[in-house]
């Protein structure tokens, strides 16, 4: 019997000292879903490809077209692949989510800015993807490709417009010329 009890010591101590966290354990705190998010999809890339997933995920939020939380944002079906992938959605207490958590935190640190202190490094991208994947949506009509930062490769959809401007702007080239001329 003491022998389970050193165990399961030894074994709370290793959990906590680790400091893993379950992702999908954390899907009403918007914080945490943004550091999780950062994490799994630009975890081995420097601070520029982080704060431009969380610039990505910020312009969703933002956007009439996705939903107006982080974590419902980061948990939408077949949006991000790390929540879709069936593997378990686990960090580390590694340097990478270190800095993913503190990327986080200052996107939403409040500055009266989109961005908390940062600015967006995507020029209002709503999608990416991986440079060494081709999804079929990136040859869409209205996609544009904005920005390659390490390797995601950002763009935007000029019909919805920017969703952090001031002014909801939707595309002229959105709109069929014949319903401006009406």
């Amino acid at each position: 019997m003491k022998r389970w009890i050193i165990s399961a010591s030894l074994l709370a101590t290793t959990a906590h000292a680790t400091n893993k966290i379950n992702c999908e354990q954390v899907k009403n705190d918007d914080l945490m879903c943004l550091a999780c998010n950062i994490y799994h999809e630009s975890g081995n890339q420097s601070l520029n490809g982080k704060i431009a997933v969380g610039a990505v995920t910020i312009n969703r939020v933002k956007s009439l077209y996705y939903p107006n939380s982080i974590c419902r944002v980061v948990w939408q079906k077949k949006q991000f692949s790390w929540t879709n992938d069936g593997k378990p959605d686990l960090t580390g207490n590694t340097d990478s989510w270190k800095q993913s958590k503190k990327v986080a935190t200052k996107f939403l640190k409040p500055t009266g800015r989109p961005f908390g202190i940062y600015e967006d490094p995507t020029q209002c991208a709503l999608f990416y993807h991986a440079d060494y994947v081709s999804p079929s949506w990136r040859k869409g009509k209205y996609m544009k490709k904005t920005t390659k930062i390490e390797n995601h490769i950002f763009y935007r959809n000029v019909a919805l417009g920017c969703p952090t401007e001031d002014t909801l702007a939707v595309s002229l080239t959105a709109i069929p010329p014949t319903k401006l001329n009406n």
